[in-house]
């Protein structure tokens, strides 16, 4: 419901992220790639 309101109000779609802490997210690959327990490929 707040995601309708939110469109209607601002006259644009809204996009929910896949990952709900996406600075979280992208701040442990991160991590990881720099200890080397990422592989290359994921995304």
């Amino acid at each position: 419901m707040m995601r309708r309101l939110a469109e209607e109000m601002f006259k644009m779609p809204m996009e929910v992220p896949e990952y709900e802490e996406e600075a979280a997210y992208g701040a442990a690959l991160t991590a990881g790639k720099m200890v080397n327990i990422v592989k290359e490929n994921m995304q």
